[in-house]
């Protein structure tokens, strides 16, 4: 295998590796915004109920949305609940105070907070090696050209 043979042998490998952690990269990206998209709805429903909490109506209205775009909506009366249903996670819920919802909640807040971190942390690592396998990809076409 001559020389120039070697280094575009070379430049295909590292190319392959290139593209193995590009596609890695992406559905790490993917997941962290599904994680940052999971705490802000989980940071959302902690002021939500520390609104209901701090209320001192006993009935007041709201509006409920009819589908998830928010394209429709009816103003509804409620009665200020006692307690709040929370996902507990695997399709369970349970029926909890205000200040158990918000410990709850507080708690998966914690635990995603840890899990961003380690997708970043991962895909740092990643973005990391993409711009090593460039630099030697470089340096590869300057000895080839």
């Amino acid at each position: 295998m001559s020389k120039e043979e070697d280094i575009q042998a070379q430049m295909r490998a590292l190319i392959e590796q290139y593209v193995v952690l590009q596609n890695y990269a992406e559905s790490l990206q993917r997941d962290l915004n599904t994680v940052i998209g999971v705490l802000s709805e989980i940071r959302l429903a902690k002021e939500t109920i520390s609104s209901l909490k701090d209320e001192k109506r006993n009935e007041f209205e709201v509006l409920i949305s009819l589908d998830r775009g928010g394209n429709a909506y009816v103003k509804a009366p409620v009665t200020k609940p006692e307690k709040v249903i929370i996902n507990i996670g695997a399709g369970y819920y349970a029926s909890l105070d205000y200040d158990k919802a918000i410990e709850v909640l507080t708690q998966r807040e914690t635990e995603l907070a840890k899990v961003i971190q380690s997708i970043q942390g991962e895909l740092s690592k990643v973005v990391q090696y993409m711009e090593a396998i460039r630099a030697k990809l470089g340096e590869l076409r300057g000895r080839k050209g």
